[in-house]
């Protein structure tokens, strides 16, 4: 996310398959963003925006929740003002393949919710071995369905 030419906050985006009750497919999940410009709450609230729209238009849910990051629960208030069906802690197996890089990291998706994540929940390796395909199941603390 930029305000003008300063980047103010980042994320990333990634698609899983996924699987919970009522749905089964892939699911656009939205990485805890980081200010690293000072972006404010607006601004958060511009980029869950842009990730509902996306999801929308590709007609899958979106899904967020690192257990440790509160600022989710603006995505739970844009989903809504947008009329989007939000579920909350909802039971989800996400489903993994090693892709393109065996170091893929993703702190939300693998956070276990014990105390700072750093270095500690995000590392793939710690969850599949040596496994080229594996799952996790974590509640998933916000769910938007397409309308």
């Amino acid at each position: 996310m930029y305000r003008d030419d300063k980047q103010v906050w980042r994320t990333f985006l990634k698609f899983f398959p996924v699987k919970f009750e009522g749905y089964e497919g892939p699911a656009l999940w939205v990485e805890n963003p980081v200010a690293d410009g000072g972006g404010n709450a607006q601004e958060r609230a511009l980029l869950y925006r842009h990730a509902l729209e996306k999801a929308q238009k590709m007609g899958i849910p979106v899904m967020c929740g690192a257990d440790y990051d509160p600022g989710y629960d603006d995505l739970f208030q844009v989903a809504r003002s947008l009329g989007r069906d939000v579920k909350s802690n909802l039971p989800v197996t996400l489903y993994f393949e090693q892709g393109n890089t065996p170091l893929q990291h993703s702190d939300g998706v693998l956070s276990t919710g014990q105390g700072n994540n750093t270095n500690k929940h995000g590392r793939i390796r710690d969850f599949r071995g040596d496994n080229e395909f594996w799952e996790r199941d974590k509640q998933m603390r916000i769910v938007v369905m397409p309308s």
